[in-house]
């Protein structure tokens, strides 16, 4: 029952993601108004940012917390712990597995509209602009894991984590380009999101698919994502040590 329920909420927030690209461009739209650029996206950019921010939200986004939480709390940890497969491991997989099912239908869809409509929906012209935008999705869906698995893992300290889940969904929504490309941002924004790991969820892959980033900016980016990785690794690490140093094993 508790898989079921997940799933459901995982549908649900597919829908609403699907739901964000026929609304959010047609306002944008509306307020570039006569104008054909606005801070450097053109009137086909910004669709095509929503487009392919609603395909990162279904395929690049993990909703594990819940489930780490349940783990611990039910006591259900304890048979992942004698098995041979690393817990965070499982559960990636099993997160990754519903993922799978929508990948080859969002994935053929992004590109059936944007080759159908290029003049509405901007695509990358190159072939080795796909590859590297392919590997910063991979990338993404990583970081956000490693941000559900610490909200997760809070369970061992704060028993229950719906707000701290809620306070990691606002600074995603801010800082990750949720709401708008960070380039319409005031520049205290765009600093503050600059030191943060949110914009490699969404805004730096679409500067990738947008063709927005210089060689610099991009390699520079790969970097950092990967210097994101390694210290939440890290930091996963550690707090799961800690925490299971008070866990009894018979839930919380």
């Amino acid at each position: 029952m508790r898989h079921l329920a997940y799933r459901g909420r995982v549908l649900i927030w597919f829908i609403v993601d699907g739901l964000q690209v026929l609304v959010f461009p047609f306002i944008w739209l509306h307020v570039y108004g006569d104008r054909t650029t606005l801070h450097g996206f053109s009137r086909a950019d910004i669709v095509g940012y929503y487009v392919v921010l609603t395909y990162l939200n279904i395929v690049a986004t993990g909703h594990i917390s819940r489930i780490i939480r349940a783990d611990i709390m039910q006591g259900d940890l304890n048979s992942h712990l004698v098995r041979p497969l690393n817990y965070f491991f499982f559960r990636a997989f099993h997160e990754l597995s519903y993922h799978l099912i929508y990948l080859p239908f969002t994935t053929l869809l992004l590109v059936a509209l944007t080759w159908q409509f290029p003049q509405l929906v901007s695509r990358p012209a190159a072939a080795v602009t796909w590859v590297l935008f392919a590997v910063a999705v991979v990338l993404s869906f990583i970081l956000s894991l490693c941000l559900e698995v610490l909200v997760g893992l809070g369970t061992f300290w704060l028993k229950e984590t719906a707000g701290l889940g809620q306070l990691k969904s606002l600074l995603e929504a801010v800082f990750s380009g949720s709401l708008a490309p960070l380039a319409f941002y005031p520049l205290i924004l765009q600093k503050v999101a600059g030191f943060l790991p949110f914009q490699y969820l969404i805004w730096f892959p679409l500067q990738i698919y947008l063709n927005k980033l210089t060689p610099l900016a991009l390699w520079s980016g790969f970097f950092s994502i990967a210097l994101w990785l390694v210290f939440l690794g890290l930091l996963i690490v550690l707090v799961w040590r800690r925490g299971l140093r008070q866990y009894e094993g018979a839930g919380i």
